[in-house]
């Protein structure tokens, strides 16, 4: 499979950021097979500002996950005890 259907295939497990940039796959496994240093060179800032988009976009996402539990469970404890 090419890169752009393995991530299609795999949509339900990866990030959405990796679905939506999916393109971004492609260009980085046409520069390691094809692209001359200079051609790689010319495309990194691109390339390196989408990747940093979406591990951010990520991280995000885990601090969010990790900020909505910590509440849930402290309101779970003043619910079982709301004296306390």
């Amino acid at each position: 499979m090419r890169m752009d259907q393995r991530i299609a295939a795999l949509k339900d497990e990866l990030p959405v950021s990796v679905v939506q940039n999916s393109g971004v796959f492609s260009v980085l496994s046409i520069g390691i097979h094809e692209l001359t240093e200079e051609q790689c060179g010319k495309h990194f800032p691109v390339l390196k500002s989408v990747l940093f988009q979406m591990l951010e976009q990520e991280e995000h996402k885990r601090k969010a996950a990790i900020a909505a539990s910590e509440t849930e469970a402290a309101l779970q404890r003043i619910l079982s005890d709301p004296k306390a």
